[in-house]
């Protein structure tokens, strides 16, 4: 039997389905899953990690349990790991979701172990061109998983092809509102910086070191950064040049700045991607080097088949310069994936 929390609404009994997702540690593995359930009436419980998802979902008030757990493949981490799984059990007993969402991750791992020893319905979503090592495990367990189509294969038969979800609210951005709102002229030539939430201290000094240049090569410039530390000497930096901008260490508006933007410099998060992608704007990507370099995979992918340029993070301002030039001149791609959580939250709810 379906478990459903009903609701007394204005007189009237509004069912909400009971969903439980697994994940954290990253943007990554949050805003997919929030972008698919706000299509969604539901009674919502995350289990996720004390980083960067529990900021996140605390400003949205959402129900969150820290996991306490380690990141790694080591004893410390396999521990941690199991008095996690012999807690979930209990609190996947009290809530009873009917659905159990699984982002990716380490932190996805022992709820849906434990969902799928009680007999839940278990979604896994993974937004990366590489699947990580969880994803990797956990898709024999999953009874639907949500992916790129490029990955429908090494996925099997659970899998469904799909762009990744981002927030309704994308659907409304217009780049001429959004300039007039910032005070961006029509004709500023609109560079978007961001190393992701941290900031990129190897993208900040690309890009500092190259603002001479392109100060000599472009007119009208602005340029939006999200840059983490070193805000005070990346604004000197634009003073010296007179570049007029807008820095940030961290900004709630990075939404609203690519929109303005005629060319996103960033890296490549399969959720900045996926931002992109909706909003139609051009990139240049600059993947972060990992162990697996997911983001490598992900910026070769959005390379393919949209308009985008990749660079190595270590790569000199020449060629940063000449790769912007090239950019600029290309027309800009249409928005794309704008539905794709609405389209995810039927296929799993209804």
């Amino acid at each position: 039997m379906l478990n459903y929390l009903y609701v007394e609404k204005r007189g009237h009994k509004i069912i909400k389905t009971k969903v439980l997702v697994c994940g954290g540690g990253t943007i990554g593995h949050v805003t997919p899953a929030l972008a698919i359930l706000e299509n969604v009436d539901h009674d919502l419980l995350w289990l996720g990690t004390d980083r960067i998802d529990s900021i996140v979902l605390k400003s949205k008030k959402i129900k969150h349990i820290n996991q306490n757990l380690k990141s790694g493949r080591n004893f410390k981490s396999a521990f941690f790991h199991f008095l996690a799984l012999t807690k979930t059990f209990k609190i996947i007993r009290d809530f009873n979701p009917e659905i159990v969402i699984g982002t990716g991750g380490y932190a996805s791992f022992p709820g849906l172990i434990a969902a799928k020893i009680m007999n839940k319905k278990i979604i896994l979503i993974e937004p990366n061109a590489k699947p990580g090592w969880a994803n990797k495990i956990l898709k024999r367990i999953a009874n639907k998983i949500f992916c790129s189509k490029k990955l429908q294969n090494y996925f099997g038969k659970k899998a469904i092809g799909i762009n990744v979800p981002v927030y309704k609210k994308y659907k409304q951005f217009k780049k001429e509102e959004i300039r007039k709102k910032l005070n961006i002229k029509e004709n500023m030539f609109v560079l978007c910086v961001t190393g992701g939430s941290q900031g990129s201290q190897k993208i900040n000094k690309m890009i500092t070191e190259s603002l001479k240049m392109i100060n000599e090569t472009f007119s009208q410039i602005f340029i939006f950064w999200q840059c983490g530390s070193g805000s005070e000497e990346i604004k000197k930096s634009l003073d010296n040049q007179k570049i007029p901008y807008k820095v940030n260490k961290f900004t709630d508006s990075l939404d609203e700045w690519m929109c303005a933007s005629d060319i996103v410099i960033c890296r490549a998060g399969a959720c900045t991607l996926a931002e992109i992608k909706a909003l139609g704007k051009k990139s240049i990507l600059i993947p972060l080097k990992t162990k697996d370099n997911h983001q490598f995979a992900n910026a070769e992918e959005h390379a393919a088949e949209y308009t985008a340029e990749v660079l190595s993070q270590d790569a000199s301002c020449t060629l940063f310069i000449k790769t912007l030039k090239k950019i600029k001149k290309l027309k800009n791609p249409q928005s794309k994936g704008l539905r794709a959580g609405e389209k995810i939250a039927k296929l799993i709810f209804n």
